[in-house]
């Protein structure tokens, strides 16, 4: 275990993470069809930005370079509950695997965000993430 996950930064990671369970557990399927109007997306649809947004940076810990092109391809997502919260919980477990995992040297790592335009060690990507 590395001093991200086991200090701090580690714990108000997991906490953001319950927040957003906690907000699934409470919606319905209703629910996900909201929309404020206008050109706006819903509810549901921001869930789906939000789980290919945490898929991106899964991948990004993987492979070193912040690729932010991931399109969910499952057009029923944005209307089930269900099928967000095992998205989720299946995106959520592997994303702590990583950061857990990683070493402290892992963490120093130089990773190449925005199409090569910068670097930032994993670290600050982790907590930017976060954020």
């Amino acid at each position: 275990m590395n001093s991200l996950w086991v200090g701090q930064e580690g714990l108000i990671f997991r906490m953001t993470e319950d927040l957003r369970g906690q907000m699934r557990a409470v919606l319905t399927d209703a629910d996900l069809a909201y929309t404020p109007g206008g050109a706006n997306p819903t509810l549901g649809e921001l869930c789906v930005d939000m789980g290919e947004v945490e898929h991106t940076y899964i991948e990004s810990f993987k492979s070193l370079t912040h690729d932010l092109t991931y399109e969910v391809t499952q057009p029923d997502l944005a209307g089930s509950v269900e099928k967000l919260q095992d998205w989720f919980k299946e995106m959520d477990t592997e994303l702590n695997a990583l950061l857990e995992n990683m070493s402290d040297e892992d963490l120093d790592k130089t990773l190449v965000r925005s199409e090569g335009t910068w670097s930032i060690p994993v670290r600050m990507h982790a907590n930017i993430y976060r954020e």
